[in-house]
Formats: C-alpha cells, sequence, structure tokens
C-alpha cells in the first residue's frame, strides 16, 4: 500500500492521469477485504481520474472493481450496471481481456439470480475470448460457473467433469483462492449426486486451503458448504458451528448473500434438532435478505417456514 500511495504522489505531481488511475485501483485492492467502504472511494476516484483523461482501459477496470463491492453488499442492481459500464469501456479500449472478465462476471451475476440461459450466454462467451486471448485468469472461473449451471440442470456427471477441468487449471498456476472455490463447487455438485463423504473430502480441503486467505467471503462460502455438508452427513451441531463461524465472516456487511447461507444453514440444523421456533427465527431473518437480493433461495426458505406452519402447536418449543 504505502509504494502504492507514493506512486500515486508523484503520478499527480507529473500529471499522468492513467498512472493516476492505476495507482488509485492499485489503493483499493490493498484495502479491499478489509475496508470495502475506502476500497469504493478509491475506485471512484479512479474512475474519475481515469475519464478525465480518456482512460477507458482503466474506466473499466474501476468500474469492475465498483461491481465486486456492490456484489459482496448486495446491490445486485448496481452491480450490473457498473459490469455493463465496464464492458462498454473495455469494448472502446479494444481490451479483449478486459472484456471477458466483465462476460465472465455477469454469468456470475446471472448464475447467482437463477438466470441460467443467460448465465451460460456469457459464460461461454468469455470462455471463447479468455482462450482466443491466453487469458488464464477467466478461464478456470468460466468453466466452474458452467458446471455450477449443469449441476442446477440435474446433469451431474458433466458439472463435475467442468469443476476438475477448472481445479486442474487453478492448481496449475498456484492459484489457491481459484482452487478452494472450485472445491466447493465440486463437493457441492457431489452433494446433489448423494456422495457426501467425497463431498466433505473435498469442501474440507477448500476450507483448509481458504484458512490461508484474508478473502473473508471465499472463506464464509467454504465454511457454509461445509456446514450443509455437515448437515446432510447427520451432524448439525457441527454443522451449526461452521455456519456460526461464516455468519461471524460475512457480518456486518462483507458478503449479505453468505451472511443470509449462514442463516439459512443455522435454521436447518434446529428443525433438525427439533427446535422449530429456533429455526423459524433464523429463517425468517435468512428470507429477508435472500428477498431483498431477489435470489432463487428466498423460495427455499418459503416453503421451510410453511412446512414449520404445518407442524402442530404441542410439538413446538
Amino acid at each position: 500500500m504505502e509504494h502504492a500511495q507514493r506512486a500515486l504522489a508523484l503520478y499527480r505531481e507529473i500529471g499522468d492521469g492513467i498512472g493516476e488511475c492505476s495507482a488509485l485501483n492499485c489503493l483499493g485492492y490493498s484495502v479491499g477485504d478489509e475496508d470495502p467502504d475506502a476500497a469504493a472511494v478509491y475506485f471512484q476516484q479512479a474512475l474519475s481520474a481515469a475519464r478525465t483523461v480518456g482512460d477507458h482501459e482503466g474506466e473499466g477496470r474501476a468500474l469492475q472493481n465498483l461491481s465486486t463491492i456492490s456484489a459482496a453488499r448486495g446491490r445486485y442492481r448496481d452491480e450490473l450496471a457498473y459490469l455493463k459500464q465496464s464492458l462498454a469501456a473495455h469494448e472502446l479500449a479494444g481490451n479483449r481481456a478486459g472484456i471477458s472478465l466483465c462476460l465472465l462476471n455477469l454469468g456470475d451475476h446471472h448464475v447467482r439470480l437463477g438466470h441460467d440461459e443467460q448465465a451460460l450466454d456469457c459464460v461461454r462467451q468469455s470462455l471463447r475470448l479468455a482462450r482466443e486471448t491466453g487469458f488464464r485468469l477467466a478461464e478456470p472461473a468460466a468453466l466452474d460457473l458452467i458446471g455450477r449451471v449443469l449441476k442446477r440442470s440435474g446433469r451431474y456427471a458433466d458439472a463435475v467433469d467442468h469443476h476438475q477441468q477448472a481445479l486442474a487449471l487453478a492448481r496449475d498456476s498456484g492459484d489457491e483462492e481459484d482452487e478452494a472455490d472450485f472445491l466447493v463447487s465440486l463437493g457441492e455438485t457431489r452433494l446433489a449426486q448423494e456422495d457426501t463423504g467425497r463431498a466433505l473430502h473435498d469442501i474440507r480441503h477448500a476450507v483448509a486451503l481458504s484458512e490461508r486467505s484474508e478473502n473473508r467471503p471465499l472463506r464464509a462460502g467454504a465454511l457454509n458448504a461445509l456446514g450443509r455438508a455437515l448437515s446432510l452427513d447427520g451432524q448439525p451441531e457441527e454443522a451449526r458451528l461452521s455456519h456460526e463461524q461464516a455468519l461471524d465472516l460475512s457480518a456486518p456487511d462483507v458478503d449479505r448473500y453468505e451472511a443470509a447461507r449462514a442463516l439459512d444453514g443455522i435454521a436447518a440444523t434446529y428443525r433438525s434438532d427439533g427446535e422449530p421456533t429456533r429455526a423459524r427465527r433464523f429463517w425468517l431473518r435468512a428470507l429477508e435478505i435472500y428477498t431483498d437480493l431477489e435470489v432463487p433461495e428466498a423460495d427455499e426458505v418459503r416453503m421451510h417456514l410453511r412446512n414449520l406452519d404445518a407442524i402442530p402447536t404441542s410439538r413446538l418449543n
């Protein structure tokens, strides 16, 4: 961070707007995990600097960074607006790698909202560009996202194949954060196949890798996946502990989606323990966030709550 601050001062002194934009983006990266508010300020300043000098590539990068912060905060409409602007800026710059990354993140946006056809269209375009340009950052993530969509459509074997391709590329590049992320995807697909043993193995490995990272949403996602796997394996107390750790990592404004998943998972453990009143309390909190995010999980929680309503009053704790 100190080097970026010195660079920023120098670029401003000599009037280099492109360098100023680059330094501001770097400063945003350096504080993003611990202080997203400060990161957003740096990225907004980078965006202003890029637009002042007509630096379309720097503009696209700043917009991409702002979209990431919006996504973590659950402001998905803002995220989408930033991504569309970023895509337009990278197209003006002729930056095919930047276009590939924008399309990838648009695909991720659509996956979260359950828009599978739009997601596949974006991700396949991203994958094609990544392979044409040798942009290794986008290719494994694109393969993993395709796997997630295939899993949702019940094509589990194809999904596993895509997750494993993504994992191989992540391991080849030595990217442990990507490896952890893709292991979670693989583990969740194995859960859908009712292969709980291998799912737990993959997800525990993901948790171990994520613990080496300062990426709190990544760690929360791995812990939530572990909690769900433990729940399905008949270990509600261990599952609840994992979800509680995920909730601590996600709150207060780190990643609202993972916070909702943690609350959802905690509720499920209380339901398994025969404590529907506590389950309801946590599902209602999860539902509030899911509904605000407009994600498909809201409907699943509503179904859980209806099922709780069907429990005779005499059995409520």
